[in-house]
């Protein structure tokens, strides 16, 4: 699952927002340090968006960061917060570069200029498969929309190292997550904070529940039948 190449390097840099995927991400990388022993530190960079519009993932990053931390204590992990300062989200069928990206990549390239970190670690993921989308109307509508990044699945993109980038989850979907999730015995602790939806205030009674509706929450469902938990909207 990891590469073993990640030995080499002493920095870490991982996007973490406090979803499914990213959670699973943190805790494989800090189990993969922890079990070599390795003297690796690892910072974790959490992207908040402007508010009053959307909720403010960095409780569920900083809760995630938090058990993690619980679970191998000699692990050196520095949690930072960061604020998309002017970013907009794109609206549905605004054919613009989604300016989340732009963003992103404007605070990542000032990170890099540091000369900090020796790897950057993103946790993005493919998209289900077509036959799964194909036998989900619901699935395949949403996933239309969610923004201008490769996520086609095909099984067969580069997910090594590559210079300072790290994508390990680049031929898994939503599922396989599940999966891993369930072979770490991670359901009851590190799932249960995690927090996919991005609805608005309006859909989400003020950020307390998921709206159930937008691809991210259709797509948690389809993969573990379930959507956000309660306890990920009261920290």
């Amino acid at each position: 699952m990891i590469d073993n190449n990640l030995k080499k390097y002493k920095s870490l840099y991982l996007l973490v927002s406090g979803g499914t995927d990213s959670a699973l991400g943190l805790f494989l990388i800090a189990k993969y340090i922890n079990d070599n022993k390795l003297d690796t530190k690892i910072t974790v960079s959490t992207a908040v968006e402007p508010q009053p519009h959307y909720c403010r993932n960095d409780k569920n990053a900083k809760k995630i960061v938090s058990i993690i931390k619980d679970m191998f204590p000699d692990i050196n992990i520095n949690h930072k917060i960061n604020f998309l300062e002017g970013y907009q989200r794109r609206k549905p069928g605004d054919p613009k570069t989604y300016p989340k990206v732009k963003a992103m990549g404007e605070l990542i390239q000032n990170e890099k200029k540091d000369g900090l970190y020796d790897l950057f670690i993103s946790f993005l993921t493919s998209l289900p498969k077509d036959e799964h989308l194909k036998e989900n109307k619901r699935l395949y509508e949403k996933h239309i929309d969610i923004g201008p990044e490769d996520r086609k699945w095909t099984g067969l993109r580069n997910d090594k190292i590559s210079g300072n980038w790290y994508n390990p989850f680049l031929n898994l979907h939503k599922k396989d997550l599940a999966d891993l999730y369930e072979k770490y015995d991670l359901m009851d602790n590190l799932f249960t904070y995690t927090a996919s939806c991005t609805g608005v205030a309006k859909v989400t009674d003020n950020f307390t529940k998921p709206c159930q509706d937008c691809f991210w929450c259709v797509e948690k469902f389809w993969a573990f039948y379930m959507y956000d938990l309660p306890q990920a909207y009261r920290l």
